[in-house]
């Protein structure tokens, strides 16, 4: 009777898993991992020349497994027990901060950095403007104290950082001190990106070398949100890490803000996204080819341009009761002219925010113009 119940059970087991992954087949984004899920193999997957069928019904099934994150989560906690240091491309520090692997120093990279910084010379001195540059190390540097001792070698920021600084004609302003005193607390725990004390740091070194008085930390009002969890986590899989807090500042001056040709808008927030797979899209909704702010108070004076990538978002309404207006371009999304932008808008100071990682690896600065 004990076998017959236990066969029961067992075949039980495999109809309910069966039944789930059915009843999941018409998931097609994963929350958790922020990804889109496997599509079911078309029929040109039957090619001659291309047989991969097998490996695509295989890739779709596992996508749509029935309680896919429960198993991914336990299986990385068990790769994690077992001693692998690196989960997919997240490395777990001594304190649980979750850090993206190092941005490689190799010739490869050094050669792209050097084509990216001359591209952006050569942009700001057509033009007659000087480019300032902002380029944070990364939390894993800035971190690398709490890493293992076999990792920390590997994070070679402060190479790399150098080769800007000593790009000739960019004004290198230096955030590795600001952002790394804390040993990895200006970033966030869950995300790549700096968190608002980051942010702040880097913002008063901008300013300091725009010849510009930064606003007093303590006089800067933020709204949070106490349920933050970060791209890193969503890679890792280490669903139990906690969530955090994440702040966004408020303006001090009467602003719109315009995103592409969209109408303009009186908030910079879209505090929707802090419940969607993507809470740091409560800035700005993400990133575009083109986003004008304008400051309606009087005391703004001169136009900034902004080069940027996501971690311009953090920082930008920061900049902006310094300006009367602020324009950010993204080169992986503007396809405009520089030029005629600088022209038309009667910029003032030009202003490069992007992380390390764009700078080596990211070929879209080149396509600017």
């Amino acid at each position: 009777m004990r076998k017959h119940f236990l066969t029961i059970v067992f075949f039980l087991i495999l109809a309910a898993g069966f039944i789930g992954t059915l009843c999941n087949l018409g998931t097609d984004f994963s929350f958790a991992e922020r990804r889109v899920l496997a599509e079911f193999p078309k029929a040109d997957s039957l090619s001659l020349n291309r047989w991969t069928w097998d490996d695509d019904i295989e890739n779709y099934l596992s996508d749509h497994l029935i309680l896919r994150n429960a198993l991914t989560g336990i299986s990385a906690y068990m790769r994690l027990a077992a001693g692998t240091e690196r989960l997919d491309d997240v490395y777990v520090t001594g304190k649980g901060q979750l850090v993206e692997s190092p941005v490689e120093d190799t010739a490869k990279n050094r050669s792209s950095l050097q084509r990216n910084l001359a591209h952006l010379d050569k942009l700001a001195a057509d033009e007659g403007l000087r480019m300032y540059m902002l380029v944070p190390p990364t939390a894993g540097y800035a971190a690398r104290d709490d890493l293992p001792a076999c990792l920390r070698p590997l994070y070679r920021d402060d190479a790399l950082l150098n080769e800007i600084r000593n790009y000739a004609d960019l004004v290198a302003v230096d955030l590795s001190d600001a952002l790394c005193e804390g040993k990895g607390d200006r970033f966030y725990r869950t995300d790549n990106h700096w968190n608002a004390d980051g942010a702040y740091a880097a913002y008063a070194r901008c300013l300091e070398s725009l010849g510009k008085t930064p606003v007093p930390a303590e006089n800067i009002v933020y709204e949070c949100y106490e349920d933050f969890h970060g791209s890193t986590l969503s890679r890792s899989a280490l669903w139990l890490t906690p969530h955090e807090t994440i702040r966004y500042p408020l303006p001090s001056c009467d602003y719109t803000v315009q995103i592409e040709d969209e109408p303009p808008r009186s908030d910079l927030y879209f505090r929707e996204a802090l419940t969607s797979h993507d809470p740091y899209a409560v800035f700005f909704n993400g990133n575009y080819g083109t986003v004008r702010l304008t400051n309606l108070s009087p005391d703004g004076e001169g136009v900034l341009l902004v080069v940027k990538d996501s971690f311009a978002n953090a920082l930008v309404p920061l900049l902006l009761p310094h300006y009367k207006t602020v324009v950010m371009i993204d080169p992986r999304f503007f396809r405009g002219s520089v030029h005629e932008l600088i022209v038309s808008e009667g910029v003032d100071d030009l202003l490069c925010i992007c992380s390390l990682k764009t700078l080596v690896t990211d070929d879209k600065l080149r396509l600017l113009k």
